[in-house]
């Protein structure tokens, strides 16, 4: 799967939006603002659509599993991020 990302609006330190393009086609946006204690608040939203037919069509009949799939990505992302934040990297 091939994707291009372009970064089409980075306000420091609130707010970056992207475009995705290729494989999968959308957008997407991280937005961070203060919360309690000195920590930051993170929001992560996105809109894509696969453009591969052969996805496309798995997604139809497979539904459940490419969600789940799809999750488990996510937790994982999250997960080794927030141990790179609390690691100091």
């Amino acid at each position: 799967m091939r994707i291009r990302v372009e970064l089409i609006r980075c306000e420091r330190p609130t707010e970056i939006r992207a475009i995705i393009q290729g494989d999968l086609e959308g957008s997407a946006r991280l937005g961070i603002r203060p919360g309690s204690a000195g920590s930051s608040l993170v929001e992560v939203a996105w809109t894509i659509e696969m453009m591969q037919m052969a996805m496309r069509l798995a997604d139809r009949v497979a539904h459940p599993l490419l969600q789940w799939g799809h999750d488990r990505v996510v937790e994982i992302t999250v997960a080794r991020f927030r141990q790179r934040i609390d690691s100091g990297h």
